[in-house]
């Protein structure tokens, strides 16, 4: 019994006031120094953050602005991504690519098919104008970025030209419009952009949304596109250069900033 009061006693006696000054100092020491180590890491990411950001926005920039290709290194994937830029930026419908896929479900629908005309009309109507301007680049395709814009409509002639303005953007030189003729010189009706690629041309067609070297191009429009462009079993087509508002360096300035989303980012 005697034992236990003592012990009970013993573990009630207060620690002496030193160890106890002590561990206080220690406790307040050892909060001060994480307080102190907080803030450090706090200034040293927000420095960090900041420098960091300023850096991102700065190269961004440079990309966006400088971003280019040469024509001898230019590859298909990059060509696809053209096509996709061009799409996404204008994402209007095209009155001759819903006529010429969907030709046989249309029939007897006669509300839907007046549309589609009057969208042809109104974008034939915006071409005769622009030929006004064929010899002034930046009229031209300010007025073309706008027709396009107000119609909410285009066809392969504006897939096929804000392409080429898009390369031309992104630094291709060796670029040019061209109309689709099959073998024996029959026009089908269709303008693409050819590009010349690494070994091979590459054909864009955004109208398509297809991009590929001139050989598989070539097999895709006469298997998978056929019934589009009429055409039999086995019929070559050719791509022949056609006439293009041709852009100076002094207007693609210019032009730049009109549309800007049809830069490439590295």
């Amino acid at each position: 019994m005697l034992r236990l009061i003592r012990n009970s006693a013993y573990r009630l006696t207060p620690a002496p006031l030193s160890l106890s000054f002590d561990k206080f100092y220690y406790n307040m020491l050892n909060f001060f120094l994480q307080e102190l180590f907080l803030i450090f890491f706090n200034i040293l990411a927000i420095f960090i953050f900041t420098n960091f950001n300023h850096y991102m926005l700065v190269s961004f920039s440079n990309n966006y602005n400088n971003c280019s290709f040469s024509a001898n290194h230019f590859q298909v994937y990059r060509a696809k991504e053209v096509c996709e830029c061009v799409k996404e930026a204008f994402p209007y419908i095209s009155p001759t690519r819903v006529s010429s896929k969907y030709r046989n479900k249309l029939l007897g629908h006669e509300r839907i098919l007046n549309n589609i005309r009057e969208l042809q009309k109104k974008i034939e109507r915006t071409r005769f104008k622009r030929e006004a301007v064929y010899d002034k680049p930046v009229e031209y395709y300010k007025a073309l970025i706008q027709d396009t814009k107000n119609i909410k409509a285009l066809n392969c002639g504006e897939y096929a030209s804000l392409s080429y303005l898009s390369l031309k953007m992104n630094g291709v030189e060796n670029c040019k419009l061209a109309k689709v003729v099959t073998g024996n010189g029959r026009n089908i009706d269709h303008t693409v952009v050819v590009a010349e690629g690494e070994s091979e041309n590459i054909i864009l067609d955004a109208w398509l949304g297809v991009a590929d070297t001139e050989k598989n191009m070539n097999a895709l429009y006469n298997t998978k596109y056929a019934d589009m462009f009429d055409l039999v079993p086995d019929e070559k087509v050719k791509f022949v250069p056609v006439k293009s508002v041709d852009i100076d360096e002094n207007s693609l300035k210019q032009i730049k900033n009109i549309v800007p989303e049809l830069y490439l980012t590295v």
